[in-house]
């Protein structure tokens, strides 16, 4: 580490940035993926935004794809090379922003580098650099708002805050998961503004509101030219969907079999087929409730069993038994590591935010407490939200990045005692004991 001191951060972050964008494209040609499923509807939808202008899909908004229309614009239609190139360099970002948070929060430098040297290196979000999903861009675009919030709760700037606003109004446009949970948080930094005796509080409040609905404007206007449909979100009522779903494949979601549709039970499939048909909003709001009454009858069937799956599914998402997540050649032994390797990153992570959190109670800097409790939240959101939904293991995704920067931490202090030990343990006085 002594000699890493010796040169300037700025050239190590480079470098850093320059192997992780080099390793996921040679990661990705290990495993190339098919292009099917989700990443057609993606795909399409850019298109119809490049033709239109402006388009709205009935299960899908437009975060993803506008940022597949911008590479296509640039490098050509359907340049998926292209596609990864701009995905690598992304999530090689999101390292370099977990560098910034770690400093932000005071961290040892040892602990900024480890958690940049770690996530350029990981496996888990680079194997979605080659695919078109929404994965690599949304652990970029949550990473970075965990930073700016950070930043807020660190000098309470009214710039950190109407970026934080903007930023919690982008991110649901990409993983429409996060809407409920960012509303709350902006409630919760509208407080804290409130709190601090700021000038024109009601102006900078309007200001913060619109800078947050400015992400829902291409979706509202959407909607409305597509669909006649007045609304910010998805004109499908997707939470209802996603709930029937759950309800019918309550085990963990099945994985490199996809080009099997038949792995899913039937009624899932139906349900595919029936929430895509509507074409009038009478019809979409009629199917939503014939689904929504299936859902509560199965329910009140079996309660206990609801309660229980939901927390099995809360533990599923984190679970990670493949790396690609379309088609990967079998192999045991690889699968093994994947597993156990995940769960030891929880297991540090989690036990490093618990214990970091911890003692920022203890501590003078309270705003600290704040960033903590910011961070939990986000881990059991993650868990909760996904309780309601098929659960699969990429959904918890964008928490990785939390988990290797509070990993890192722990993996430190870890070093740091057994140094200690092998010093006292080399002491002449402690020998003699």
């Amino acid at each position: 580490m002594k000699y890493i001191s010796r040169i300037p951060t700025i050239y190590l972050l480079l470098l850093g940035l320059c192997f992780g964008v080099l390793f996921r494209l040679f990661f990705i040609r290990l495993e190339p993926q098919p292009f099917v499923f989700d990443q057609t509807e993606y795909h399409a939808f850019a298109l119809a935004i490049l033709n239109k202008g402006l388009d709205a899909e009935t299960a899908r908004l437009y975060g993803y794809p506008l940022f597949l229309a911008l590479i296509y614009r640039i490098c050509g239609l359907g340049n998926f090379a292209a596609v990864y190139c701009c995905q690598a360099v992304i999530d090689s970002l999101t390292a370099l922003l977990i560098y910034l948070i770690a400093r932000k929060i005071d961290l040892k430098p040892q602990i900024a580098y480890l958690a940049f040297g770690l996530y350029l290196i990981n496996p888990f979000t680079s194997a979605y650099v080659g695919v078109l999903l929404t994965e690599v861009l949304g652990i970029f675009l949550v990473t970075l708002e965990l930073f700016v919030l950070t930043c807020f709760f660190r000098t309470n700037k009214i710039f950190w805050f109407l970026i934080s606003a903007f930023v919690l109004g982008i991110v649901p446009q990409v993983r429409p998961v996060f809407q409920i949970g960012n509303e709350l948080v902006l409630v919760i930094c509208l407080w804290q503004l409130w709190r601090q005796s700021v000038k024109s509080k009601i102006l900078i409040t309007f200001i913060s509101l619109v800078l947050f609905f400015l992400g829902f404007v291409y979706t509202l206007v959407g909607n409305w030219v597509t669909f006649s449909q007045f609304t910010p979100f998805n004109v499908d009522n997707i939470p209802v969907r996603e709930l029937f779903i759950s309800l019918n494949v309550t085990g963990r979601a099945p994985y490199h079999i996809r080009s099997i549709y038949g792995v899913y039970p039937e009624a899932v499939m139906v349900l595919y087929m029936e929430y895509s048909s509507p074409r009038t909003t009478v019809a979409r709001k009629q199917i939503a409730q014939k689904y929504w009454n299936k859902s509560l009858a199965i329910i009140q069937t079996k309660p206990l069993d609801f309660i229980l799956t939901r927390f099995e599914k809360a533990w599923f998402v984190w679970e990670k038994h493949y790396l690609f997540y379309y088609r990967e050649t079998p192999n045991s032994i690889r699968d093994v590591l994947v597993y156990w390797g995940n769960m030891v990153l929880i297991i540090l992570g989690i036990s490093g935010l618990i214990g970091w959190v911890n003692a920022q109670f203890k501590s003078k800097h309270k705003y600290l407490t704040s960033v903590g409790i910011l961070y939990i939240f986000i881990i059991i959101y993650i868990s909760g939200m996904h309780t309601i939904s098929l659960a699969e293991e990429r959904y918890s995704l964008p928490g990785y990045p939390i988990l290797i920067l509070f990993a890192s931490f722990s993996l430190v202090k870890i070093m740091e005692r057994f140094v200690s030990f092998i010093n006292e343990c080399g002491d002449p006085y402690c020998r003699r004991r």
